[in-house]
């Protein structure tokens, strides 16, 4: 497949380092080889909000900007390793905001053909406490979904 095609079709994939996202990006980096497609790993940055002391001097570490630059350097040069070693076409994005509402833009913006995340197999009651990105994208997405679990195994 030539450079010009891959470059047209694009896939994105979440990714957290949690052994469900690492299970997707394992599973993009198998789709990608077999079909020619580049992948756009994802990572969204969700700051946590505090709502407790407005004038404590305790902040949370991740709002400082050396905290983030870990966060991104970690995304680009260890998450997304398996892709460097694969050799797939591969671009990293890092974007504030909450992970479905992330993963459904640069899926937009990239016109990307599907979108890969874990599924962590939360229960009914969890997913409705804690709430769920596979859930959110099932139900937000105009674009293919992918949910691999969290203990899915690549074939060697």
């Amino acid at each position: 497949m030539n450079d010009d095609a891959v470059a047209e079709r694009r896939i994105v994939v979440g990714v957290d380092m949690s052994p469900a996202a690492e299970a997707a990006l394992h599973w993009a980096v198998d789709y990608a080889r077999a079909v020619g497609v580049e992948v756009v790993a994802v990572h969204a940055y969700e700051i946590p909000v505090y709502y407790a002391d407005p004038y404590s001097a305790s902040m949370p570490t991740m709002l400082e900007p050396e905290f983030r630059d870990g966060v991104r350097r970690r995304f680009e040069e260890d998450w997304c390793a398996p892709l460097v070693t694969a050799g797939i076409p591969y671009r990293a994005v890092m974007a504030d905001g909450d992970a479905p509402g992330v993963l459904i833009d640069v899926a937009e913006r990239v016109s990307a053909e599907l979108i890969v995340t874990g599924r962590r197999g939360l229960n009914m009651l969890g997913e409705l406490v804690l709430g769920s990105v596979s859930h959110h994208l099932v139900h937000r997405s105009k674009r293919p979904v992918v949910l691999v679990p969290a203990d899915h195994r690549v074939a060697a």
